[in-house]
């Protein structure tokens, strides 16, 4: 009996083997043709690439460049001065009372206090997961005491907030020689000092950006160039918003009558 090769079968093999060769080949070139994504600046020893801004809007590339740079380099300082940065449970206390006076504000904090119990609820949810890291669990600890503080005082978390960001703003006005600043809705900031503090992080080496153009965007907030009506070098307003804001001058004017308690 003569063997028959199914020839047929050697066809379909090899059409499936072609195939699947060619479907290789071309994920292989499409692999090789993906171009390295562009490096235009570092942050803390992190690289930063372009694709992470987005240019579509200035909005939107002035929100990366904030995200990427700005606000790393901001955690990081804040976490190097933490001992100046800090509010004082005083100061939290004086600030809210201050901001209490508006029933606006002081309805809205009241108001939270039902959404703040329910995260409260949710964080020691997620800490009796038995598989938890000890990173995991530390983050979820220190949340659970920032709740726990906003509700036994509501408004807490935005006060230390806002006094984080007036005392940074106190620290550089006096280290980098004032200038002006710029009034804002809650507080101010300053601006001339801010500028010398970034260019000063970049020479640390904290941050670099080696796109010019998007260098130039980082920086161009805190330049004449976006001045508005809200800007001042009044030495009145600068007094009364970095030195004496009314929270401050009423904490302090309490200190003496609390010391002749016995």
């Amino acid at each position: 009996m003569q063997f028959a090769f199914p020839f047929h079968r050697l066809a379909k093999y090899t059409l499936i083997f072609s195939c699947l060769f060619a479907i290789s080949s071309s994920l292989a070139a499409q692999k090789s043709e993906t171009p390295p994504r562009e490096q235009i600046g570092t942050c803390l020893g992190k690289p930063v690439y372009r694709d992470q801004i987005r240019t579509e809007s200035i909005s939107e590339r002035n929100m990366d460049l904030n995200q990427y740079f700005f606000g790393p380099v901001f955690d990081r300082y804040y976490a190097e001065h933490q001992s100046i940065l800090e509010p004082t449970p005083q100061e939290i206390k004086a600030f809210i009372t201050d901001m209490h006076k508006n029933p606006k504000i002081r309805d809205m904090d009241l108001g939270n206090m039902f959404q703040t119990r329910g995260q409260i609820d949710w964080v020691k949810t997620q800490l009796k997961a038995p598989e938890l890291s000890k990173a995991d669990r530390q983050k979820l600890e220190q949340e659970l005491r920032e709740l726990q503080a906003e509700l036994a005082m509501p408004g807490s978390s935005d006060a230390r907030m806002l006094i984080i960001v007036w005392k940074l703003d106190r620290h550089l006005y006096k280290k980098y020689g004032g200038g002006r600043i710029r009034l804002l809705k809650m507080g101010i900031e300053t601006i001339d000092a801010t500028h010398k503090w970034l260019e000063d992080l970049e020479k640390q080496g904290y941050f670099k950006i080696t796109d010019p153009e998007l260098r130039t965007a980082l920086y161009f907030y805190w330049t004449p160039a976006n001045d508005n009506d809200f800007v001042t070098e009044d030495p009145r307003i600068i007094r009364e918003s970095i030195f004496e804001p009314e929270w401050l001058k009423e904490m302090n004017a309490d200190e003496p009558l609390t010391a002749k308690k016995p």
